[in-house]
């Protein structure tokens, strides 16, 4: 029987914060939410009950991972805004090595930050079919009445991966690895109401930050 579970080092700090203006009357308001990662050390371990062995599968490490998620206005004139970075981002898979950053596209300043445009995707990162990274996803909609806002600072996503074909020396992992390892969400979103008769408008707020790990595996008949 194998298991995948997800470790963090001891010093890795999460911070969350969450703001809103709304109060129950009209004009435009604001509401907000962010996340920071600092230390950041994850390691994905593959491990056997029948062995105390343990080894990582993948490895994630940043100094920092900042993702923020805001909506503002009134009814009629909701937006949405949405930014993250990451620095000094290190990623080891399956026991390939470190990624190189430069190859995927990523460019890191002199301040080893990166920042991308929304949504930047790479496919099947290191020649892997189904393995994909995304820095600065942001997702959300807006209507007259309702804007919503996620970000997710980086994303790997893992789609139907072959581990047994990878012919890499990876342990007890085999067959189809399927799920993702999100770090850096915040959401936000604005509801806006205005009555049938000329009144106030009313508003409601709902937003949340939250830090958002998960991987699951899925063996192949």
């Amino acid at each position: 029987m194998q298991v995948q579970a997800a470790a963090v080092a001891e010093e890795t700090l999460l911070s969350t914060s969450a703001s809103s203006n709304v109060d129950g009357n009209a004009c435009t308001r604001i509401a907000s939410a962010s996340t920071t990662t600092n230390d950041l050390d994850l390691d994905v371990l593959n491990t056997n009950f029948l062995s105390l062995v343990t080894e990582t599968a993948v490895n994630v490490s940043s100094s920092t991972i900042y993702s923020e998620a805001s909506v503002s206005g009134d009814y009629g004139s909701l937006n949405a805004m949405g930014t993250s970075y990451v620095e000094d981002l290190s990623i080891n898979l399956f026991g390939l090595g470190e990624l190189d950053l430069a190859s995927l596209g990523l460019q890191v300043d002199a301040d080893c930050l990166i920042q991308t445009s929304p949504n930047f995707e790479v496919l099947n990162v290191s020649g892997i079919a189904g393995l994909n990274l995304i820095l600065n996803e942001q997702y959300g909609e807006c209507t007259d009445m309702f804007c919503s806002m996620g970000v997710n600072a980086l994303r790997l996503s893992f789609n139907a991966v072959d581990l047994t074909g990878l012919g890499l020396n990876i342990g007890n992992l085999d067959g189809l690895l399927n799920g993702d390892i999100v770090i850096g969400h915040s959401y936000a979103e604005l509801t806006a109401q205005i009555n049938e008769v000329p009144a106030p408008a009313t508003l409601g707020i709902f937003s949340l930050v939250m830090l958002a790990l998960g991987l699951s595996k899925r063996k192949s008949k």
